[in-house]
C-alpha cells in the first residue's frame, strides 16, 4: 500500500501511494509471537536511530503500566530525532472505548478509517486518540489469491496510507521538520462535516494527497514560507 512500484512481468503491477520511498521493515511481536521477538519499544528506538523519517505502526496493544512509560519514552526519543509516527487506532468500533497503544501514546498520530464517502467505518475506534483519518475499507492490495490482488480493510490500512501521504509531502519538501509536515497534513485535511475543528471519529480530518495538492496555494504554501 505504501511502496509498491507497479513493476511486474505482465506490466500490470500494483502501485503504492508513495512508490518511490524506501522501506525499513522492523519485526515486532504480535499476540501470536514469543518474547524473543524485539519489543515495540525496541523497534521504535531502532527506527529512530535509522535514516527513516516516517514510522508506521499498523498494530495496537493494550495498556500495561509497566510498558506505557517505556513506550512513551521511545516515542519522545523518536520525535527528538525528527521522526513522524503514525499508528492505527484499532478495529473494535463501538464495542470498546479501550485505547490501543501506541496510537494512544502522546506524540503519535492516531489514524482512524473512513469509507469512500469520507464517513468513519463501523470498525474504526474513536476517541481523543484519533488525530486524522484515511481510507480503510475496500483497499486493494497484493495477496496470495489467484489474481494476486485482494480487498482488505481496517485502521492498519488507513495508518499505512496516512504514512505514505506524509512521505509524499516530505519528498516534495525534504528540508521541512516533522512538525512542519504534520502541520500541513492537519491544515489540508478534509475537515469534519459537523463544522468542528476535530472530532473523535476522524480527528482533524481525512488525509488525501490530491486534496493537499489543490490546497497547496493556501495553508501548504504558508507553511513553506514560515
Amino acid at each position: 500500500m505504501i511502496a509498491a512500484t507497479g513493476k511486474h512481468p505482465s506490466g500490470d503491477g500494483a502501485f503504492g501511494l508513495a512508490p518511490g520511498v524506501k522501506i525499513l521493515p522492523i519485526r515486532v511481536p504480535d499476540m501470536l509471537e514469543g518474547a524473543n521477538t524485539p519489543s515495540m519499544v525496541q523497534g521504535i528506538r531502532y527506527a529512530a536511530d535509522s535514516g527513516a523519517k516516517v514510522i508506521n505502526i499498523s498494530m495496537g496493544l493494550s495498556s500495561k503500566p509497566e510498558e506505557d512509560a517505556e513506550r512513551a519514552a521511545a516515542v519522545k526519543y523518536a520525535l527528538s530525532k525528527g521522526k513522524l509516527i503514525f499508528a492505527s487506532v484499532g478495529n473494535y468500533g463501538d464495542s470498546t472505548n479501550e485505547l490501543a497503544y501506541p496510537a494512544g501514546t502522546p506524540g503519535v498520530v492516531g489514524v482512524g478509517a473512513v469509507d469512500s464517502s469520507g464517513e468513519p467505518t463501523k470498525e474504526s475506534q474513536h476517541g481523543p486518540q484519533v488525530d486524522v483519518a484515511a481510507p480503510g475499507i475496500d483497499i486493494v492490495t497484493a495477496c496470495k489469491g489467484k489474481t494476486g490482488l485482494c480487498k482488505t480493510h481496517g485502521t492498519s490500512d488507513s495508518s499505512a496510507l496516512a504514512s505514505a501521504s506524509a512521505a509524499l509531502l516530505w519528498s516534495a519538501h525534504p528540508d521541512w521538520t516533522n512538525n512542519q509536515v504534520l502541520r500541513v497534513l492537519l491544515n489540508t485535511a478534509g475537515k469534519p462535516v459537523d463544522g468542528s475543528a476535530r472530532n473523535d471519529y476522524i480527528g482533524y480530518g481525512r488525509q488525501g494527497p490530491r486534496r493537499r495538492r489543490v490546497q497547496a496555494g493556501g495553508e501548504g504554501r504558508g507553511e513553506e514560507e514560515r
